[in-house]
């Protein structure tokens, strides 16, 4: 077993390294084998973490066992662990209609007798892909052949699965089968029936990345504080509002500059729970640099800033991919900066990675196109606030006005950079010191 899970992680790993490397034109022979191979539908089960949002379907019975189940919902899933659910469960005859909205770890469902919603909490019966992952927790996946799902190309994969609910004695000879799409590596349908039709499971999944709303019917009222490091000689302003208009755009409601010093600011909001991780993100200065790198000769282990400045240069720096504990780069002429910007977007690539895209002046795209010609083969660096967020390789001068971010770790951090490039870097630096609670709104349906 132990074997098969190291292969499993190698299949993945060698996979993600060739995908993330492809580039837009003819598919190749290798791309096409390898999306025939068990590595490629796992990876594709990994990638719906990676989504902002989609939608799905799903259906299930049992007959003919000592009591017949049924049910059918509908519903959507929001990045990172919000779900609505809608439908209703049939046990032994009793039908039982439900609708819940989770939100990480707590759940909210609708009372149809009280026409309010309770509070409770979260349930792994009710998130989609808590479901799916427990479906196809088995494995054993063995490509078909090629389908159509919506009309879309599709590789068809069948699996050994995994429905102790409907088979609790795991008696049934069941069959599973899922579909994978070949343009965006997503699965877009997941079915299981048994030999006798008397068992049947499917869920089908659409509407990738499209544009979502999920409401929490309880939602929390809270006052972040945030102080200056260091002292300031005015720009609160400017920033209470930047900051503002950023935390709107991460999909916070009710926000409010409440107070302001030369060293504090106080914002109101309403979010079903504080969410201080992605507020930390998005309150950072966001001063963008774009700048040639290439990689250290000789021992790493020697490098330092000084180091670096008498071996390539004044103006060189040292930085590193992703963290100090990472492959270090030598940072070389900058290239690009927040003024440079002429506005900014998130989306996802055609492989369905999240990405930040910049649109730049037309001087920046000429000294682009100039400098990345005579660079090609080796790194180019992004930065925010001095940190590499991604360092890719240079295959060829760069041209037009849009320059894409890719290679970013998760949509919560591809969304944070969006947001501080769109408003601009913060005039003040600050620090996130607390996040209080204030009370509770409640709606009805």
């Amino acid at each position: 077993m132990g074997r098969r899970v190291c292969l499993i992680c190698f299949c993945l790993i060698v996979i993600v390294l060739l995908v993330g490397c492809a580039r837009r034109g003819p598919i190749s022979r290798m791309d096409q084998e390898l999306k025939k191979t068990e590595a490629f539908a796992l990876e594709s089960l990994l990638k719906l973490e990676n989504q902002s949002s989609f939608k799905f379907r799903l259906k299930f019975e049992r007959k003919g066992g000592l009591v017949d189940v049924e049910g059918s919902f509908e519903g959507s899933y929001l990045f990172p662990d919000m779900s609505s659910v809608s439908g209703y469960w049939s046990f032994a005859g009793n039908k039982e209609e439900l609708t819940v909205i989770t939100s990480g770890d707590r759940q909210f469902r609708f009372d149809p007798e009280t026409r309010t919603w309770v509070e409770e909490a979260a349930s792994e019966e009710i998130n989609p892909l808590r479901q799916l992952e427990r479906t196809v927790a088995l494995g054993n996946f063995e490509y078909i052949g090629k389908d159509r799902i919506g009309g879309r190309r599709a590789g068809r994969f069948s699996f050994e699965p995994n429905l102790a609910f409907l088979d609790p004695r795991m008696e049934k000879d069941l069959k599973g089968r899922m579909w994978v799409s070949e343009k965006t590596g997503l699965p877009v349908k997941v079915r299981v029936d048994s030999e006798d039709k008397k068992i049947f499971w499917n869920m089908s999944l659409f509407d990738f990345n499209s544009p979502l709303s999920i409401e929490v019917p309880v939602r929390h009222a809270y006052e972040a504080t945030f102080v200056a490091r260091g002292s300031q000689n005015g720009g609160m302003t400017l920033t209470g509002s930047l900051l503002g208009a950023r935390l709107s755009w991460i999909g916070l409601k009710g926000v409010r500059l409440k107070s302001r010093t030369n060293q504090r600011l106080k914002i109101n909001f309403e979010s079903f729970g504080d969410r201080a991780e992605i507020i930390r993100l998005v309150s950072r200065p966001g001063s963008l640099s774009v700048r040639l790198a290439r990689w250290p000769e000789g021992p790493v282990f020697r490098l330092s800033e000084e180091v670096v400045k008498s071996t390539y240069g004044p103006e060189a720096d040292l930085g590193f991919e992703q963290g100090n504990m990472t492959k270090p780069l030598i940072l070389l002429d900058v290239l690009l900066t927040n003024d440079d910007l002429k506005g900014a977007s998130f989306g996802y690539d055609e492989f369905s990675r999240p990405i930040v895209e910049m649109e730049i002046t037309t001087e920046a795209a000429e000294r682009l196109e100039e400098a990345t010609g005579r660079h090609i083969g080796n790194p180019m660096a992004f930065l925010i606030d001095g940190k590499v967020v991604s360092a890719p390789i240079v295959r060829g001068a760069s041209s037009g006005n849009m320059v894409r971010i890719r290679g970013l770790s998760s949509i919560k951090e591809a969304k944070s950079i969006w947001g501080m490039l769109a408003t601009g870097p913060l005039p003040v630096d600050l620090a996130l010191k607390s996040i209080e609670k204030l009370g509770q709104k409640t709606s009805t349906k």
